[in-house]
């Protein structure tokens, strides 16, 4: 039932938006702007480490944002107001695309590591526990890949790897 939902959940999504092209800058500023508004009071720094000649994505700039938005607030709650995330974005091999985003918080207990994709699974007490099942399912609706390291105490990191030069995949 889970994969049923979470298929249904981006079927519906694709009639959203149109295709075009974007850069990862462009994507990344935006999700931070969005996770992290400018006057939310949060003492969270960021750095950015984005260089200039990346391949261009091809897709819907929403799906993109929906990634690395889930991602950046998911960073943010697990530090509370103070922290650091680092980003990075890399030309990866095949014509992709490497974003990284690694935070300071108290990283993902290897007791729930295993569920951490499982829609409706959360171990907020707000939360959806749909965050990272979209983030899986839409990285790899675009041909991409999720990696998650984490160990207790240390933060946790998250790398995306995205083709440049692929449309959605329909399952």
């Amino acid at each position: 039932s889970d994969r049923i939902i979470t298929d249904l959940m981006g079927y519906a999504r694709l009639v959203e938006g149109r295709v075009e092209r974007v850069t990862i800058a462009e994507i990344l500023e935006q999700s931070l702007a969005i996770a992290l508004p400018p006057g939310a009071g949060f003492s969270i720094r960021v750095h950015l480490d984005i260089p200039p000649a990346l391949p261009v994505l091809l897709g819907q700039r929403g799906h993109f944002m929906e990634i690395f938005t889930n991602l950046l607030v998911n960073a943010r709650e697990a530090m509370g107001q103070n922290g650091e995330i680092w980003i990075t974005a890399r030309s990866a091999p095949d014509y992709a695309i490497q974003v990284t985003v690694r935070d300071s918080g108290p990283g993902i207990p290897a007791e729930v590591m295993g569920r951490i994709w499982e829609s409706y699974f959360t171990t907020k007490d707000r939360g959806t526990g749909l965050g990272l099942t979209i983030v899986k399912h839409t990285s790899e609706m675009y041909g991409g890949r999720v990696r998650v390291e984490s160990d207790s105490g240390t933060g946790a990191t998250f790398t995306i790897t995205l083709p440049a030069r692929t449309l959605m995949r329909l399952r």
